[in-house]
């Protein structure tokens, strides 16, 4: 039996020409030859996913699959497009695509799930001798939140899957030539075009991949190091450094390759892993490089949710302030491609180390995507339910429900969320009857859209395509039929429609619309159409494909719906689902993703499983490893952000603090009583639950877990490794609320954000504001330099009282008058700005100095200016 080839694979092959059982007579691709939307070559490896049964890996090998990981029922590796079909012929192959991309669960605390009762209170749990792991965008090692009192790691271990790159002959080669190739960081809007390397031979020495690479234009001399080599016998390391250190860059890939024998390969092997020991010899030469960062900074926020211990001051706090939920539990970080087969690797890789330490794991994952069916078949939501099953205690994986939840108004796209909301859409097809679905491609879409229509049943389903003129471009494509491609005004057009396409028998209809080369797919509404031809009424759901580097379609307002919105792998049966709801007002977050999936599960298998704070949580910074840092008011430490993301890590830390008091119950036990103790957001308006979209209800964790019976061999008292003040001197009695500092870049619609833009139109509607403005964006990372290094500065900016008056302007509600105050801390806060001004010219830079002594005036008049009033100030002031 052949495995079957996914949508995506396949449309791959075709694209290049390859036969396969989709395509027999496959149509070559006109595509952008450089890019970021750039197809790979024949002779390029591509990233796979195997849905395997038992099967012999030697086989995989064979067939051409280079650099296997894993076994039943997940398998990952390498391949060159032409292995694929046999690849697909190894028995036990069940189903071969290429690894699907997915995304942070962020949507731009703790004392709400009551864990810090329980950290507090008579059972005094930690989280202390169990592991949490955080699969995620990597981990700020530095940050003292995740440091021992002694300075040492919490870290067990960090494992980086995005660098270095090992270059490996797979096979081996005996001869021939392969190119490098690598797309450079995006410069003033222009989309980057990939650069490719000469020739290079198959057993390259380390001096001539680094001279390669030093030959393309954006790399110069010690942006990137080698090492290893000669090829094929030894690897080649490259790593990039220089100007590029320390950024979270385009990944190096072989762009192509003519090598003998034919089904050998160069391959790319991602990653390392850093111990223990090696991070604590990184600590201890701080001003050394270090290989693995967050330059994103979600990793370390989630991790400090979950499990950051609060011993960094920070955001005008003292120590032990933004304490997480289980500060003394042991870490493992997982900085992560975004891409399944990366992300299985590091869940993989904890429970491995769990198993291996006699742990109990709990791993968190604040990521999904939109592809599949929504009903636990995706390839690694079987390998996350199968992984749980096979080692049932101690062991729990944590999913964000995903930030698709809420509407996208058309009509005002600034105010929207610039990535997802309005992805999906649900309809039901009468028999022998159709039905429409609209969505809108946004202008400067620069890469492939995909859609996918799920049904299930005996209903059959065709599709017809117009496009925003409203020719018909494509159809009727009926189940079974052969792919459907055609060249359309310069776009590219595939349409595949397949029955019993997943394990579960479900029916999928695959669209991908690709813009013609170098340009954008043509913008506005496109029309589907589907027709019921086997006479059953059929339910049919669609869901768009979405990433972070391109505008995205989205359905229109009439054809959007908000259930069954949650991502992949967020939909697998073992793991618990988190949604997110905002603690201050009790309402579910707008842009949490509802449930529920799409196949049926009893009442207490439903999702989302339970809901937790997301919105506006403030938790660890990442980069914060600037040893000159003297201020803790300017959110250098500590930063808020929202989403299901957010939410996630609170259950997970809650998790790990269940694990320390009975390290004995499965992820089932565990579920249930996080369900059975969760309690609605209003106890007296409801809603009913269990429901789509708060789950079970708001969870509880001092119930939860005091009704849990502790394990005789499990030790819960607090160790020594937490040894922290709870209540420091100089703050209140009671419980320590975090502070919900609102995120200055937050998600467009939440208030912060509407009051940063609101603020943006006020000032640019007048000469003298549009000034103002463009002063704050040529000098604010100067200034927000000197104000953590230069204690002049810092002092002017503490004395003028420059924290709580940000906070006070951005916490004005959005419609009312913006005021700068005239007096601020009983003092004229002209005074204090003018002190900071001279601080600031003289440590300034001279363009800030020149701009200070030029606009001085201006500056000191707006103390106790409306900002909508400033018409009657001069450019000068």
């Amino acid at each position: 039996m052949t495995g079957r080839i996914g949508p995506r694979l396949s449309a791959l092959l075709s694209d290049l020409g390859v036969a396969h059982p989709d395509d027999p007579d496959p149509r070559p691709r006109s595509f952008a030859p450089e890019g970021e939307g750039a197809v790979p070559g024949p002779g390029a490896p591509v990233a796979v996913v195997l849905s395997v049964g038992p099967v012999d890996i030697g086989e995989l090998s064979a067939a051409g699959l280079h650099l296997p990981r894993g076994g039943a029922p997940l398998v990952t590796g390498m391949a060159l497009p032409p292995s694929v079909p046999a690849i697909a012929l190894v028995p036990g192959v069940r189903s071969v695509e290429l690894a699907a991309a997915e995304y942070p669960d962020l949507h731009t605390s703790v004392p709400a799930t009551r864990a810090d009762h329980v950290r507090t209170g008579a059972l005094g749990l930690t989280g202390a001798g169990v592991i949490v792991g955080v699969v995620d965008t990597g981990i700020d090692i530095y940050h003292h939140a995740f440091r021992n009192s002694d300075g040492t790691t919490r870290l067990l271990s960090l494992l980086d899957t995005t660098t270095p790159y090992t270059l490996t002959g797979s096979g081996p080669p005996t001869a021939g030539t392969f190119r490098l190739g690598w797309t450079p960081p995006a410069t003033g809007g222009a989309v980057p075009a990939q650069q490719t390397t000469a020739n290079l031979p198959f057993n390259a020495t380390v001096q001539q991949v680094r001279a390669a690479l030093e030959a393309l234009a954006a790399i110069e001399p010690g942006d990137v190091l080698a090492t290893g080599g000669p090829l094929p016998g030894t690897p080649v390391v490259v790593s990039f450094a220089g100007r590029y250190l320390n950024q979270d860059v385009e990944p190096l890939r072989v762009s192509a390759s003519a090598l003998t024998p034919a089904a050998t390969a160069i391959v790319i092997d991602r990653g390392r892993e850093y111990t223990r020991e090696q991070i604590n010899a990184a600590l201890a030469a701080p001003a050394a490089p270090f290989g693995s960062f967050d330059a994103d900074g979600h990793g370390t926020h989630v991790m400090g949710i979950a499990a950051g211990d609060g011993s960094q001051a920070g955001n005008c706090h003292l120590s032990d302030y933004y304490i997480g939920v289980a500060p003394a539990a042991d870490l493992i970080a997982v900085k992560t491609t975004f891409s399944n087969d990366a992300t299985t690797r590091g869940v993989r890789h904890v429970f491995d180390r769990a198993t291996a330490l006699g742990r109990a794991a709990v791993v968190n994952l604040s990521l999904g995507g939109q592809d599949g069916a929504h009903d636990g078949s995706a390839d690694d939501e079987v390998l996350y339910d199968q992984l749980l099953t096979t080692t049932p205690a101690g062991r729990a994986i944590v999913v964000s429900a995903g930030n698709d939840g809420d509407r996208y108004d058309h009509s005002r796209p600034d105010e929207q969320p610039r990535y997802g909301g309005g992805v999906h859409a649900f309809k039901t097809v009468p028999p022998g009857g159709t039905v429409t679905m609209e969505v809108v491609l946004p202008p400067q879409d620069r890469q492939d859209d995909w859609l996918e229509f799920w049904y299930a049943g005996a209903g059959r389903l065709s599709l017809q395509l117009r496009e925003p003129g409203g020719a018909v471009l494509a159809g009727p494509v009926a189940p079974g039929a052969p792919v459907y491609t055609t060249p359309l005004a310069g776009h590219d057009l595939r349409i595949r429609n397949r029955t019993n396409d997943t394990p579960t028998s479900r029916h999928t209809v695959s669209v991908r619309i690709s813009p013609p080369a170098a340009g954008t797919i043509t913008a506005g509404t496109w029309r589907f159409t589907l027709t019921e031809t086997a006479g059953t009424e059929t339910e049919v759901d669609c869901w768009i494909g979405w990433n972070r580097k391109d505008p995205h379609p989205r359905f229109t307002e009439a054809d959007q719906d908000r259930t069954r919105t949650l991502t992949t792998p967020a939909t697998a049966h073992n793991v618990i689902t988190v949604a997110s709801y905002n603690p201050a007002d009790n309402e579910l977050a707008a842009s949490s993703s509802r449930g529920p999936t799409t196949d049926v599960r009893p009442a207490d298998e439903r999702k989302p499983d339970i809901a937790a704070p997301g919105v506006g949580i403030t938790s660890a910074k990442s980069l914060a490893r600037n040893t000159g840092i003297c201020c803790d008011c300017c959110e250098d430490f500590y930063v808020a952000m929202s989403g299901t993301s957010m939410a996630a890590p609170h259950i997970t830390g809650i998790i790990a603090l269940i694990f320390q008091r009975n390290r004995a119950l499965t992820w089932e036990q565990v579920r249930a009583h996080l369900r059975t103790t969760a309690v609605p957001p209003d106890p007296i308006t409801g809603p009913t639950l269990p429901n789509a979209e708060w789950g079970s209800g708001v969870v509880n964790a001092e119930v939860c877990i005091a009704g849990i019976p502790a394990h005789a061999s499990t030790t819960h008292a607090p160790t020594a490794a937490y040894e922290k003040t709870l209540e420091p001197a100089g703050l209140p009695d009671g419980p320590r609320v975090p502070a919900l500092v609102p995120q200055a870049g937050g998600q467009p619609g939440d208030p912060t954000s509407l009051r940063l833009r609101e603020l943006r139109r006020t000032v640019q509607n007048t000469e003298a504001g549009q000034l103002a403005a463009a002063l704050v964006s040529t000098h604010i990372d100067e200034v927000l330099r000197l104000v953590n290094q230069e204690r002049r500065v810092t002092i002017a900016w503490h004395r003028m009282g420059g924290a709580e008056l940000f906070r006070l302007l951005l916490a004005t509600p959005v419609g009312e008058p913006l005021v700068v105050p005239g007096t601020f801390g009983g003092r004229p806060l002209a005074e204090g700005l003018a002190r900071l001004l001279d601080a600031l010219e003289a440590a300034g830079s001279p363009q800030l100095r020149a701009d200070i002594a030029r606009h001085r005036a201006l500056l000191l008049s707006l103390p106790g200016r409306d900002l909508d009033d400033l018409d009657d100030i001069s450019r000068a002031g």
